[in-house]
């Protein structure tokens, strides 16, 4: 288990239906749609500074995805920078400050938002929205 597999699992402590796999988080959701959220660079060789998170059915391919960038998510540090994960002669750590378990539990809320939008509704949802 690698550093992106023990954090998606600090994130996702509610969801049983969870698969970590070489950094890699997958979440069934309803029919033939799973999710899927993995750590991303953006501009800097071996900087994660995201989370991309896709929602995918299993015989088209992706419907939709999403990119969560830290500087958006985390708090910065008193010099201004924000966390991010880099990859140092193989290895992977938290250069600036970790996420704390907040943090960590506003994203994976985040991400299930994100995920719900694309769960069929059951009847009392449905229900529920026509009262609005």
């Amino acid at each position: 288990m690698n550093l992106f597999d023990t954090i998606f699992k600090k994130m996702f402590t509610d969801r049983d239906n969870m698969k970590y796999i070489n950094g890699v988080a997958y979440g069934t959701m309803d029919n033939d749609k799973l999710f899927k959220a993995q750590f991303k660079t953006r501009d800097t060789y071996e900087k994660y500074e995201a989370i991309e998170v896709s929602i995918l059915n299993k015989r088209e391919g992706v419907i939709d995805r999403m990119l969560l960038t830290f500087d958006n998510l985390l708090s910065q540090n008193r010099l201004g920078q924000t966390a991010h994960i880099w990859k140092n002669n193989g290895k992977l750590a938290w250069y600036g400050n970790a996420p704390t378990q907040k943090e960590l539990d506003s994203i994976g809320a985040m991400i299930e938002d994100y995920v719900s939008l694309f769960q069929e509704q059951t009847e009392s949802q449905e229900y529920g929205m026509q009262q609005m």
